[in-house]
């Protein structure tokens, strides 16, 4: 049976027709996922900048992105990654 050309790629079967819809349905829930991460980050931060919440508590996001940006810029983190990983 000849497949038909005017369907879409994705709809005329075939295995690669299943791996198209599966990379369709991967890319859908990473690109979830990275929404949903981003949108709580996000409100994370506001909250934390409209004073709903002492900082001392629960640190802000861009001031955790900062410390781990310092501490692998100058390689400290790396020793205390050595011994969790030993520990582990």
């Amino acid at each position: 049976m000849a497949s038909d050309p005017t369907r879409p790629r994705a709809q005329r079967g075939g295995a690669g027709a299943v791996i198209v819809r599966r990379l369709g349905k991967v890319n859908e829930r990473v690109s979830y996922g990275v929404l949903g991460f981003v949108a709580l980050a996000l409100v994370w931060e506001i909250t934390a900048n409209l004073g709903l919440y002492r900082k001392s508590l629960l640190s802000h996001p861009t001031a955790i992105w900062r410390a781990a940006v310092t501490d692998f810029g100058n390689g400290s983190i790396f020793p205390h990654i050595a011994l969790s990983l030993q520990e582990w």
